[in-house]
C-alpha cells in the first residue's frame, strides 16, 4: 500500500480538510514498534475537531495497540507497565510538570523507574505519543522538542466538512459509508500485519539531506525528519528489496520517500521552537523577493549591492545586519554563495533559478520549505553543493 493509497483512505474517512496531519498521525502509530518512533502534538482551539481527527486515525490501527488516557495521576501512569510497542493518546492534554517529566523520560530514555513507599514500579518505553491541546505550551519546552507540532485546520471550510460529516452520519447514506469505513478499517489492519518491524531502514542520501545549519536547530528537529522519512520507505517495504548484511536485514529509502516527507511537512501549520525561523530572517527575505529583479541586473550581486537597493527603497539596513541575513539564507539554500579570490568580505551571491519556485516562499510561514537534498557535484569547484532542483518538490 503506497502513502497515495493511504491518503486516499483518510480522505474517505472525511479527514480531507487535515490530510497532512491525518498522514503523520498515522504514520506515527504505524511505526510505533520500530525505533523509528514519532509523537505528534495536535494543537486547536476547542471544538476544531482534534478529537475526530486522532480517534478516527487511531481508529484504524488494533484496539489493543492504542492507550487512550485523560485525567491520570502519576501512580497511575507508572502503572501502564508496558508502552513499547504502544501508542499513547492523551486527550486534552491539562498542565502537570510531574507527569510532563515523566512523559520525558519516557520518549528520550525509554524506561521509568518509579519508587512508591513498598515497591518499585518500572514503566517501559520508548512510546509514540499523540497529544490534544489547546495550548502545546503546557506540554512544557522540552516536551515540546520531542514532537512535531501542528495546528488543525480552522477554516471555515474545515469547520463546515466537518458539519457536513456530523450530518451525513444521521443519514442513510451515513449508515452505509459506515459499513464502507469498516472494509477501510479491516484492509489496514491487515497491511500492518504483513509488514516486517523487525526490517531496517537504510538511508543511502542522508549526508545531503540540508535543513538548518547546526546553529539553527536541535538534533532533535533533525531526528524527527529522518524518522518520518524513515517511516514512509518502512511502509514501502513490500515494493522493495529486503537486503541483508552482518546478519541485519534492510531496505533502502530512496528520494521519492524525502520528498513525500517535505510534502507533508510543508502542508502543515508547524509551531515548533527549535524549527521556526527568526522574524528577521521572514522579513529579510521578503525584501530580497520585492527587489529581485534590480538585484538580478548581473548574474550576481554583493551585499554592498544588497545595501545599495534597500536604502534606495528607503528600507535601509546595515551591513552587518545585511551579512548576517544573508549567510542565513545561504544556509538555508535559499541563495547560492559563490566565493571570490581575494579576501573575506570578497563574496557575491546568486538566486537560484527556482528561487521563486520549489516552495522556498512557503518558508515565510513553515520552516520545512528549506528541507532539501544537495547535488553530488560541486559548484565552481568551490565546495559548495548545489540545491537539487529535482529533490525540492518544483
Amino acid at each position: 500500500m503506497t502513502l497515495p493509497e493511504i491518503q486516499n483512505d483518510l480522505t474517505g474517512l472525511g479527514l480531507g480538510d487535515n490530510l497532512g496531519l491525518a498522514t503523520l498521525i498515522y504514520l506515527a502509530a504505524a511505526v510505533r514498534a520500530t525505533p523509528y518512533k514519532m509523537s505528534v502534538i495536535v494543537e486547536g482551539a476547542s471544538g476544531t475537531g482534534k478529537s475526530f481527527l486522532v480517534k478516527t486515525v487511531l481508529g484504524i490501527f488494533p484496539p489493543q495497540a492504542i492507550i487512550t488516557l485523560s485525567r491520570i495521576t502519576v501512580a497511575a501512569f507508572v502503572r501502564q507497565s508496558d508502552l513499547r510497542n504502544s501508542v499513547l493518546y492523551v486527550q486534552e492534554k491539562f498542565k502537570d510538570n510531574n507527569l510532563d517529566q515523566l512523559m520525558r523520560e519516557l520518549l528520550s530514555e525509554g524506561e521509568i523507574i518509579y519508587s512508591l513507599a513498598d515497591q518499585e514500579i518500572r514503566l517501559q518505553g520508548p512510546t509514540t505519543l499523540i497529544d490534544t491541546t489547546t495550548d502545546s505550551i503546557i506540554t512544557g519546552k522540552e516536551n515540546r522538542t520531542r514532537s512535531f507540532i501542528a495546528k488543525i485546520n480552522r477554516s471555515e471550510a474545515a469547520q463546515a466538512s466537518i458539519f457536513e460529516k456530523q450530518k451525513e452520519r444521521r443519514t442513510l447514506e451515513g449508515l452505509l459509508a459506515q459499513s464502507r469505513e469498516s472494509f477501510i478499517y479491516e484492509k489496514h489492519r491487515q497491511f500492518q500485519e504483513g509488514l516486517d518491524s523487525q526490517l531496517r531502514v537504510v538511508m543511502p542520501f542522508a549526508r545531503r539531506i540540508n535543513f538548518f545549519s547546526p546553529s539553527r536547530h536541535a538534533p532533535r528537529t533533525f531526528e524527527r525528519i529522518l524518522n518520518l522519512i524513515s517511516a514512509i520507505a518502512y511502509l514501502n517495504q513490500k515494493r522493495k528489496t529486503v537486503h541483508e548484511e552482518n546478519g541485519t536485514r534492510f531496505i533502502e529509502a530512496d528520494e521519492q520517500d524525502f520528498l513525500q516527507a517535505k510534502e507533508m511537512l510543508i502542508s502543515l501549520e508547524v509551531e515548533e521552537d527549535e524549527a521556526a525561523l527568526p522574524g528577521e530572517t521572514i522579513e529579510f527575505f521578503k525584501l530580497l523577493k520585492a527587489h529581485r529583479n534590480a538585484l538580478r541586473q548581473h548574474d550576481y550581486f554583493s551585499r554592498y549591492d544588497v545595501l545599495a537597493c534597500l536604502e534606495k527603497g528607503k528600507q535601509g539596513r546595515t551591513y552587518k545586519a545585511i551579512k548576517k541575513n544573508m549567510n542565513s539564507l545561504r544556509e538555508l539554500g535559499i541563495i547560492e554563495e559563490l566565493p571570490v579570490r581575494g579576501g573575506k568580505n570578497c563574496i557575491r551571491y546568486r538566486f537560484p533559478d527556482d528561487f521563486m519556485g520549489c516552495g522556498l516562499d512557503k518558508v515565510e510561514i513553515n520552516c520545512y520549505a528549506a528541507l532539501s537534498l544537495t547535488a553530488d557535484c560541486q559548484d565552481f569547484g568551490q565546495g559548495k553543493a548545489i540545491v537539487s532542483k529535482a529533490f525540492n518538490g518544483k
